[in-house]
This record gives C-alpha cells, structure tokens and sequence, in this order.
C-alpha cells in the first residue's frame, strides 16, 4: 500500500456543479478500487492525497496527469505506508476558507522554489496544519 501526494491547477475553474459530479465519479471509482484520501480545492488548486494498493494509486496518478482539467500536476510524495489516514474516505472533499487558501499558495510556491528535499522539508508543517484544521 503506498499514499501520494500531489498538487495541480484546474485548467479552467470548475463550477461547484462541475466538482460536485467529478466528486461522484472519484468516490465511485474510488470504493470499486480500495482508494481512499482528501481532495483539497483552493481557488484554482487542488491538493489530493490518495491511498490503496500501489498499482491503483500508481493508474489513477497517471490518469490524472493526462485529464484536460489539470495542468501544472506536480507529484509531492509517493511512498509505502503502513495504515492509511483515511480509511474511510472514498474521497473526502475540502473548500478551503481565504486563510487556508494562503496557506496552499505558501505550499505551491515552495514547491516551484526549492529542490524536492528542502520543499518537503519547508511543506510538511503547513501540510500538518491543513490536516489538523480538516480534522477538526
């Protein structure tokens, strides 16, 4: 079992209508292939965790990378884990407030600044407070 990371742009900013029905696909998909993880939205960003099976993980990453309503797809992380984090999620789904929203700009501009060691060095403490904040 492995969990990915990655961030991405909408292509062109998706309706709530339009997520909303990409939201029913995933959590479909998602169930029928042991995935699990958190679908963030920030303005025109996403920032998704994903979990399963190494393969599935590996497909759907790839799948994403090809769909016209992504650009900009940048892998954060891919690594085997031991549990997952949500494994109750087929895919939770997050609109983040004006705050957290800076807070995912901070993150994508590390991530075009630094080399992958130190980003993910300088992402991790603002990628732990997004998740105490959605757990809460």
């Amino acid at each position: 079992m492995i969990r990915l990371i990655y961030v991405s742009q909408q292509a062109k900013a998706l309706s709530e209508i339009e997520i909303s029905e990409l939201l029913v696909k995933a959590r479909e998909h998602n169930l029928s292939h042991q995935l699990t993880g958190l679908l963030i939205s920030a303005g025109k960003h996403f920032l998704q965790e994903l979990e399963g099976p190494a393969a599935e993980v590996t497909a759907l990453y790839q799948r994403i990378e090809q769909d016209p309503r992504h650009v900009n797809v940048t892998l954060v992380h891919k690594g085997p884990i031991a549990y997952r984090r949500f494994p109750s999620w087929s895919m939770s789904y997050q609109l983040l407030d004006q705050l957290e929203h800076s807070m995912i700009e901070s993150y994508l501009k590390i991530l075009s600044l630094e080399s992958d060691d130190v980003a993910k060095a300088k992402i991790n403490p603002i990628y732990q407070s997004l998740k105490l904040r959605l757990s809460e």
